[in-house]
């Protein structure tokens, strides 16, 4: 009896765990099955997390999506955003046994790389059609800054015949979404995009303006430096004039 109890159990857990465990078939049908009308309201209720605008900080989905890979585990992470003016929706699945090795061009060869175990591999859904089917990725992401913004990028890491150009910036790696840096999005949007702001511009210590905004703030920077520290104060004394 103990016997026939054990298989049960041994058998019911091979099941689920079956059920359950991410596949490339199983998220190709789950692409295929989205109407061509779908919106992006219905895709959000069915589990898709919005990246189609630039976030005021890191996303904790995408966060704990990457910590997962890093224990190798098997996690999946669907998003949607806006390509080629279109609602496209994006499955990630971590495969922690993909350990396909990958090619990247270096001084007129080829070199061949298997230092990495555990790949990425990414679906991508667009008016009817996968326009992106199992790429493989890096889960060791990038974040790139520029003019305030942050980007995640995931670097490819193709199967042969495909790969990586020598020079490749970035261009080939997925773009997971962006979200302002720290500094930036501290700033308030009036006062985005007015321009670098001169070293002569700052108030003297301890001046306070819009009651103790300006002080709290060049507290709270202590340790950063004296361009930051600049910068931000002049922004906060503008909002300051601008609000009164």
């Amino acid at each position: 009896m103990a016997v026939l109890v054990l298989i049960v159990f041994v058998g019911g857990a091979w099941l689920w765990a079956y059920r359950t465990t991410p596949s490339a078939s199983a998220i190709t049908g789950e692409l295929n099955a989205i109407p061509v009308n779908v919106t992006s309201e219905q895709l959000i209720r069915d589990g898709y997390i919005d990246l189609t605008k630039v976030g005021e900080s890191s996303n904790v989905a995408v966060n704990e999506f990457l910590a997962e890979a890093k224990q190798q585990e098997a996690p999946v992470l669907k998003y949607i955003n806006m390509e080629r003016g279109s609602l496209t929706a994006h499955v990630l699945w971590y495969n922690p046994y993909d350990s396909t090795p990958w090619a990247k061009a270096k001084d007129g060869s080829v070199v061949i790389y298997h230092n990495q175990t555990g790949r990425i591999r990414a679906w991508a859904w667009r008016n009817g059609e996968i326009v992106q089917n199992g790429e493989r990725y890096s889960s060791k992401a990038v974040t790139v800054t520029k003019d305030g913004v942050n980007t995640m990028l995931l670097p490819w890491r193709p199967a042969a015949p495909d790969v990586v150009p020598e020079d490749d910036d970035g261009a080939s790696s997925l773009a997971l979404y962006s979200y302002r840096s720290r500094l930036h999005s501290s700033i308030p949007p009036v006062l985005r995009g007015h321009g670098r702001m001169s070293l002569s511009c700052m108030p003297p210590r301890g001046h306070s303006t819009d009651g103790g905004v300006m002080t709290s703030y060049l507290v709270s920077m202590v340790g950063a430096s004296p361009d930051v520290r600049c910068a931000v104060g002049a922004a906060l004394q503008v909002y300051a004039e601008a609000v009164n």
